[in-house]
């Protein structure tokens, strides 16, 4: 083989090597961006310190089923809400009153950590007493009631109202020493509110002492 061929082939495998670098360099880059795209849609405590992309990964998919049985939980009490107040919440009713006013009509409305409850009703506000749906939603429904707001329009009162599920958190931490060099320390952490029965989530780990009084 002459030196002009054997000088071709190096050329020909140098770029080839620059392509595949440059393609590692591209995928590379776009799999940062998505990386970063994933990061910024977790909460904040998800992605604090070192994290490696299996992490946020991981993280994504808890954040996900979080959301998921949060919904199906905000489904739950909007149900309950709606048996309680025995309240159509699509359209009103059919006149029944003898002043032909409309019954009273319910909107509920997922939102962050809650719902958004808009009640509707004649101007009285006798047939539905504001008292009453706020007797339903913290002392039967377990809702902590953070903005009540009530307007005037079209001849109806219309009340709206903000509820969040209250959770009470607790977290029990204890440590049990087993030999002069390891202890084992243990979490508790207990969800409930007025309505869901006590979640446990308990995990434990083994720690060295050696390590624990050097900072690792």
């Amino acid at each position: 083989m002459s030196t002009s061929d054997n000088r071709t082939n190096s050329s020909d495998n140098d770029e080839k090597k620059m392509m595949r670098r440059d393609n590692e360099r591209q995928r590379r880059q776009q799999m940062a961006l998505l990386n970063a795209s994933l990061r910024s849609q977790l909460p904040l405590e998800s992605i604090k310190g070192k994290r490696s992309v299996a992490d946020h990964i991981n993280e994504a998919v808890n954040h996900i089923n979080n959301m998921k049985n949060k919904i199906e939980q905000l489904t739950v009490e909007k149900d309950k809400i709606e048996s309680s107040l025995n309240i159509s919440t699509n359209s009103p009713k059919s006149e029944t009153s003898s002043d032909n006013k409309q019954s009273n009509s319910v909107v509920i409305r997922p939102c962050w950590g809650g719902m958004e409850i808009v009640i509707s009703g004649g101007l009285s506000g006798e047939d539905l007493p504001l008292s009453s749906v706020l007797e339903v939603l913290v002392l039967e429904e377990g809702l902590n009631v953070v903005r009540c707001a009530s307007t005037k329009a079209n001849g109806r009162l219309i009340h709206t109202i903000q509820a969040e599920v209250l959770i009470y958190i607790y977290i029990y931490i204890w440590i049990n020493f087993y030999n002069l060099n390891f202890y084992y320390l243990g979490f508790l952490i207990r969800y409930h509110n007025a309505r869901m029965p006590y979640i446990d989530v308990f995990f434990f780990t083994e720690v060295s002492i050696y390590d624990s009084l050097m900072g690792h």
